[in-house]
């Protein structure tokens, strides 16, 4: 009898999670077609749309799923349905910035698409995590010298090539871009140089440009995955008040940052619990009030989980008053973003008018150093931008 209260005792939380988690599988379910659409038709046609356009286009795939009858969620977010905590933990640990955008843009890359990625980068984001996120990785370009070995050598021993200021492609890398590969007993062959050379299976291409008009022709397009980095608004902004709440709150700023991870860590540790639960019912033999050892591992699975839920409630509250605390510094953010996108715009003044992100950030976090009011940091980024 004490064994069967042990155990019931044990279920009695699971089964209200599991209930409540059932509701919401339900729900996930129903509008499982729906976000499925949604995201595949993100991944063929929004790379190389900015983030403004991105989201009038799924208001308008919204708006046909609807007269189709297709359930979706009105909140449906690309991000939230494509990667879980883990591998967003991942990505933002090798500099991705963790922006809608950026996050938008990794998971393009991270998909199974074998065309070659042709990023629009500006900024150097992409760049910096892709450099990161590939050991081994070579760093060429057309106009180097070594091009051609470095095509060669990467191609055979399956190290990833990053190709820099891509927008005049050399016809070199075309059979690659188009896949021109032939099999031979078990090998992967491609002529290059009128050579036939064996081609590694972890072989990756990537070509970047930094030039935010680059318009691709069909031909480029049709051969390659376009995803486009450019810094909008809303990104920037949300990385002027990162960078603000680092310099003029460092202690929130941390913190922040240490919930971000602790929450993801707990979504992470609660989903094992429950896989560790369903496989040791499904694995144990006999009785299983006999069993001692799956009684305590039941128990410990129960406190745990409590101790999680808990704890990631109480994260989730804190990250709304961090949230709460960094809107005092958004008129900061937004007269910055307003004053990089004006820098940006000089060009059309003069061609010698060219201002990079790197630039823009050096004044940025000069003067965001000083200790003064977040009204009187407008009146000095504005200044000290024009002067600079």
């Amino acid at each position: 009898m004490g064994r069967a209260k042990r155990l019931l005792s044990s279920l009695t939380n699971e089964t209200k999670r599991w209930q409540e988690r059932q509701a919401s599988f339900q729900t996930q379910r129903t509008n499982l077609l729906g976000h499925s659409l949604l995201s595949a038709a993100f991944v063929a046609y929004n790379g190389f749309l900015e983030q403004q356009r991105r989201m009038d286009a799924i208001i308008q795939w919204e708006a046909t799923l609807s007269e189709c009858n297709i359930k979706f969620d009105d909140e449906f977010q690309f991000g939230d349905f494509m990667v879980d905590p883990e591998q967003l933990m991942n990505w933002t640990s090798k500099e991705l910035p963790n922006d809608d955008l950026c996050i938008q843009n990794a998971i393009i890359l991270s998909t199974e698409d074998k065309r070659t990625p042709f990023i629009i980068d500006p900024a150097g984001q992409a760049t910096n995590y892709l450099v990161n996120s590939n050991k081994n990785i070579v760093r060429t370009s057309f106009l180097d010298k070594k091009f051609s070995k470095n095509l060669e050598s990467c191609l055979r021993f399956g190290s990833p090539l990053l190709i820099e200021d891509g927008e005049q492609i050399d016809p070199l890398v075309l059979p690659v871009l188009t896949r021109d590969f032939r099999k031979a007993g078990g090998r992967t062959l491609l002529e290059l140089k009128h050579n036939e050379i064996d081609v590694s299976p972890s072989f990756q291409l990537f070509i970047v440009t930094r030039d935010t008009d680059f318009a691709p022709n069909p031909s480029i397009s049709s051969m390659t995955v376009l995803v486009n980095f450019s810094v909008t608004s809303l990104s920037l902004r949300a990385q002027c008040l990162t960078r603000l709440l680092k310099f003029k709150l460092p202690d929130v700023e941390k913190r922040q940052r240490e919930l971000h991870e602790s929450l993801a860590n707990m979504q992470v540790e609660l989903r094992e619990h429950e896989e560790k639960m369903l496989t040791v019912f499904s694995t144990t033999k006999g009785e299983i009030l006999e069993n001692d050892t799956l009684l305590h591992l039941l128990e410990d699975i129960k406190t745990e989980s409590i101790d999680i839920e808990k704890k990631a409630t109480e994260t989730r509250q804190t990250l709304q008053e961090i949230t709460q605390t960094s809107e005092q510094f958004s008129p900061v953010a937004d007269i910055a973003t307003s004053l990089y996108f004006a820098l940006r715009h000089m060009s059309v003044v003069h061609y010698l008018y060219q201002f990079s992100l790197q630039f823009f950030w050096s004044i940025f976090d000069k003067i965001v150093a000083v200790e003064a009011t977040p009204e009187e940091l407008v009146s000095l980024i504005t200044k000290g931008t024009f002067q600079a």
